[in-house]
């Protein structure tokens, strides 16, 4: 699924904008961060630019990319707010936003496609391999501490683990070769 994708896959204007800014957000919350790195004014702004886009979502036009669309709700939201806070030295001029934009608009789309891939080999993943990625990635365990956990060596775990990323980095680009093949 990607920035392009029409309002008009289905009935529900209200589904189409969550399924369309749930692919978005991760881009236009990175950006907003690029521009503001405090986290409370980079969170807020981020919720000032989902409710202008959910408010406004009716005048999107669903022959153009979202992200474009969404990304230029946030450039305003960051201008506006360095306007209102313009005793902050660290402003950035509306031709670094421009330039910081176009730049997001375009990574964005190649972002999308991986991160869709790599969720979908992460599924096939089953038994200690998934649960031995879970405890590495998603706990932060050592391999010393998985080998004890799963009952094998950290050798062990350490091969197992180069192994599922090699394993991952080839599911991924086969998919990626299937998707621009026009197979699915």
């Amino acid at each position: 699924m990607d920035g392009n994708q029409s309002n008009t896959a289905g009935h529900d204007p209200r589904r189409n904008l969550a399924r369309l800014w749930v692919s978005a957000q991760p881009a236009i919350s990175a950006y907003i961060w690029s521009c503001v790195q405090d986290f409370h004014t980079a969170e807020d702004l981020l919720q000032e630019v989902a409710e202008d886009v959910a408010s406004s979502f009716h005048r999107y036009d669903p022959a153009k990319p979202f992200i474009g669309w969404a990304l230029g709700i946030a450039r305003f939201k960051v201008i506006d707010y360095y306007r209102k806070n313009d005793s902050d030295r660290h402003v950035f001029q509306a031709d670094s936003l421009d330039q910081l934009t176009t730049a997001f608009e375009d990574i964005f789309p190649d972002i999308n496609p991986k991160r869709e891939a790599l969720e979908q080999c992460l599924e096939m993943l089953q038994g200690k391999s998934r649960k031995a990625l879970e405890m590495r990635y998603e706990q932060d365990m050592k391999p010393a501490a998985i080998a004890q956990a799963i009952g094998t060596s950290s050798g062990s775990v350490r091969v197992m683990l180069t192994r599922i990323r090699t394993a991952l980095g080839n599911c991924i680009k086969t998919r990626l070769k299937k998707a621009e093949g026009g197979h699915a």
